[in-house]
């Protein structure tokens, strides 16, 4: 029996809504020195029992700098364009003296994020591109944007995570998800309160928080250490690890068709060979040697690997694809192997079963 490793990629989107408390005068720390600050960020996120839902998001920024103007003349929103649909409500500027500049979003314009561009790697997440109009020191800007989650990558499942923001000054920020209350779910948020409650046939969590500053005193070393190893929220309506297996398998299962292709390689690479340790051996080094790493990752295919006998002709694939040929071809031998899902960037969190805290 062999075990081999297999990491996807998946892309998160941070969002952020509009709370509209402002803190006391005598709470408030100093911001000035900075280059922007978020005087007002919220997170309205949403899901319906089916999978689908949305991310609502809305912040009011107070530009203090050329540093700030840079940040965030050019507004990026992100978004998987196979899975959900992006709505640019508005994106506004408010002058000192009540002047208000509404930005034309027809002109806004989806790229591929640049690191898609410089690595082998091919994603349906795009971010949009909005110009901001006559955004200058002393303005406020403010944005509202939802994503529409319309194809679950699991379907009547969901999962979130959220890490509250530290490197930045923050005057209010509010977090809340709202889910059927039926649903049996998974919560953690070890570090950060939260209130509960129910409005008819939902259940609604609450995060607050209230004038954060960015600690400057940090070091180097102390800024790499405050950020967290896993997210201060995370959410899930898998309920145990069994059935993250079960639908991981699902996926995996019909792309790993023994055909006449498969099996003639599988045949000709072992040939001479009559221990399956060797048998695995010359099949492992074929895969690891023939199939070049390119990411592909659109839609479910950030989970569900191609066809073993189509990644076999292309020449190419992603992880997920790579471990899909190679235990197909040691299937083909009669050599029983299994995936083992893992997250390069943190380790597995037990309390918490999902696809994003178990695969990246």
């Amino acid at each position: 029996m062999f075990r081999h490793l297999c990491t996807l990629s998946t892309c998160l989107t941070l969002t952020a809504v509009l709370f509209a408390q402002t803190p006391s005068a005598t709470d408030k720390k100093d911001t000035s020195g900075e280059a922007f600050a978020y005087e007002r960020i919220a997170n309205l996120v949403r899901f319906e029992s089916d999978g689908t839902g949305i991310r609502d998001t809305t912040a009011v920024i107070r530009i203090q700098s050329q540093g700030g103007i840079q940040a965030f003349g050019q507004l990026i929103v992100g978004y998987s364009a196979a899975t959900e649909k992006l709505e640019i409500d508005y994106a506004r500027v408010h002058k000192p003296d009540g002047q208000l500049i509404s930005t034309p979003l027809t002109e806004a314009q989806d790229f591929a994020p640049e690191i898609l561009r410089e690595a082998p790697m091919y994603s349906d997440y795009r971010q949009r591109h909005i110009s901001v109009v006559g955004l200058q020191v002393g303005d406020e800007l403010e944005y509202h944007t939802i994503v529409h989650i319309v194809a679950p990558l699991a379907p009547h499942e969901f999962w979130y995570e959220h890490v509250f923001p530290r490197n930045m000054a923050v005057g209010n920020e509010r977090l809340e998800i709202d889910v059927p209350k039926a649903r049996e779910l998974k919560l953690k948020s070890p570090d950060q309160k939260y209130e509960v409650r129910e409005n008819g046939d939902r259940r609604i969590y609450t995060w607050t928080r209230k004038n954060i500053a960015p600690n400057h005193d940090l070091s180097a070393e102390d800024e790499i250490n405050e950020i967290p190893d896993e997210p201060d929220v995370q959410l899930s309506s898998f309920t145990d690890w069994q059935q993250i297996a079960h639908w991981y398998a699902k996926l995996q299962g019909e792309r790993m068709a023994v055909d006449d292709s498969v099996r003639k390689k599988a045949d000709e690479l072992t040939r001479g060979a009559t221990k399956p340790e060797e048998k695995a051996r010359r099949l492992y080094d074929y895969v690891a040697r023939n199939i070049r790493y390119v990411s592909l990752s659109f839609g479910v295919g950030r989970y569900q690997p191609h066809a073993a006998s189509e990644v076999m002709t292309n020449g190419y694939g992603d992880c997920k694809d790579k471990h899909t040929l190679l235990a197909t071809l040691l299937r083909a031998e009669g050599i029983p192997s299994y995936p083992v899902l893992i997250h390069s960037g943190r380790k597995l969190d037990p309390d918490v079963p999902s696809p994003r805290s178990s695969i990246t």
